[in-house]
């Protein structure tokens, strides 16, 4: 095991510095991300995420990365994060088995490498399942303004591609109150969008807009990993963070819980939302359980 260094912007401020080899293959690459320094006020190494997460005997690699940082003056080590969330971060620590579509799946000996080494859980994420159509609409700040003056679209394919240009900007803008957001390149943006549009239903990614203005939207999308139930994710629902449009994601989260129960899907999952996320909060109305915990570590140098 060896680090390459590197010097590769992937995205405005977020630059890949080296990876980890084994056996002379790239097996984990390391960031730094100038938002992410400024947002935390320190400078931060940042780890992705295993490229064979099957090798995960190589345990060495916590003692490596914490030499390179104390080696180039970091002052924190956070991960996995691929350089930026717009890409995969979190481990899972309840367990190593990707349990739906989109899910991260990492050997529990990874989270046990860290706490090892000192990394402590730092950020915590919940994904919920939740399978009751009997829950009755709740009361949602501005349902009058959104429900008389917004208007829902719903994407096929064709909308998607053609509007991508449309959707860089109000998208970013949505995301940017996120923790840890730091700006995506409009290439990446359309690769990433590009490749996800194959496996979308109509439908499963709609806009709310105010006007002609895009305030908020909602992406959805089958559960392709368990063949024996007929599920659907939903990914993330996101509106501005305008003071006019407070409780807009609660009534996104109402549109998109009466198309689960107007559809023949058997359960939804709401991924990855943040502890101190009002979705959260929304999932547990709606009786949304717990399936799975995840977290990024953190360690101090």
């Amino acid at each position: 095991m060896n680090i390459v260094e590197t010097a590769i912007e992937k995205d405005p401020g977020c630059f890949q510095i080296a990876e980890i080899r084994v056996n002379n293959s790239s097996w984990m690459y390391l960031y730094s991300n100038q938002h992410i320094n400024t947002f935390l006020n320190a400078k931060v190494l940042l780890f992705g995420m295993p490229v064979f997460p099957e090798l995960h005997t190589e345990l060495g690699w916590m003692e490596c990365i914490t030499d390179f940082a104390t080696a180039n003056g970091f002052q924190k080590i956070i991960g996995p994060l691929e350089g930026n969330t717009w890409n995969d971060y979190r481990f899972g620590y309840t367990s190593d088995k990707a349990l739906f579509l989109t899910d991260v799946s990492n050997h529990h000996s990874f989270v046990e490498g860290l706490l090892n080494s000192g990394f402590l859980p730092k950020f915590h994420y919940f994904s919920s399942k939740l399978t009751s159509k009997e829950i009755k609409s709740p009361f949602i700040t501005g349902r009058s303004f959104f429900e008389n003056e917004l208007q829902v679209e719903e994407l096929d394919k064709e909308d998607i591609l053609k509007l991508l240009p449309d959707l860089y900007s109000p998208v970013c803008n949505i995301f940017s109150d996120n923790l840890f957001y730091s700006p995506l390149s409009k290439d990446n943006f359309y690769s990433k969008y590009q490749k996800l549009v194959e496996i979308l239903l109509p439908g499963d990614l709609f806009l709310v807009r105010d006007k002609q203005d895009i305030v908020g939207f909602c992406l959805s999308l089958r559960d392709l990993l368990n063949p024996h139930q007929n599920g659907m994710i939903v990914k993330t629902i996101g509106r501005i963070s305008d003071k006019k449009y407070a409780g807009l994601g609660a009534w996104i989260s109402e549109i998109i819980y009466k198309k689960f129960v107007s559809s023949n899907y058997e359960y939804m999952i709401h991924a990855f939302m943040h502890e101190d996320n009002n979705s959260l909060r929304i999932s547990k109305f709606y009786q949304g359980e717990i399936i799975k915990k995840y977290a990024i570590y953190e360690k101090d140098i």
